[in-house]
């Protein structure tokens, strides 16, 4: 577990849950025990936000599939740790889980977000992210800045993608002005 940070956050493959701080060298060992070897990781793509901070897209290959994900690092006293890692992102990630104490709100918030992106209200979906907000579409490949964000859902509205339903099951306050949500 050294390269997590003591408060990292790790969303396994199931999507079902997030597993905190201590629980990530529970979870490799679980892999290991359950009998998966082999398992690699290959940084794809960096993005710096800070000096202090980086996202990556990168694969993971167990028993030759590979799969992307995504980390966030964090430098603490010059030492670079996971602060949060998304083992499966892409079309391969699986929004599979049970439903926990999801806030009102974000409940409301997300169907507002449908609202308006099936009303090709894409200006408004778009407003909805943080002027920072670094989207990683299904393809993995790239991070979309907000400002890239009206184009993009209109290109997925043009391509096909219709009445847009988002349902959270889980959250996780990391602090008091942020939420992680897996729906």
């Amino acid at each position: 577990q050294g390269v997590y940070n003591p408060g990292a956050e790790l969303i396994p493959p199931s999507a079902g849950k997030f597993i905190l701080g201590t629980g990530v060298g529970a979870f490799y060992k679980s892999l290991a025990d359950g009998g998966v070897k082999g398992l690699a990781w290959t940084p794809v793509l960096a993005c710096k936000e800070g000096d202090s901070l980086y996202h990556e897209i990168g694969e993971t290959k167990v028993d030759g599939k590979v799969t992307k994900l995504y980390r966030r690092w964090v430098n603490i006293n010059s030492v670079w740790e996971i602060a949060f890692d998304s083992t499966v992102i892409g079309d391969e990630a699986s929004a599979v889980g049970q439903a926990t104490a999801v806030p009102s709100w974000l409940i409301a918030m997300d169907h507002h977000f449908a609202a308006m992106y099936n009303a090709k209200n894409f200006s408004g979906v778009a407003s909805v992210y943080n002027p920072g907000a670094q989207l990683i579409p299904p393809t993995a490949d790239t991070y979309l800045l907000q400002s890239q964000l009206q184009a993009f859902f209109s290109g997925a509205y043009s391509n096909g993608l219709r009445n847009l339903t988002l349902t959270p099951t889980t959250t996780y306050l990391e602090n008091p002005t942020l939420l992680h949500e897996i729906g």
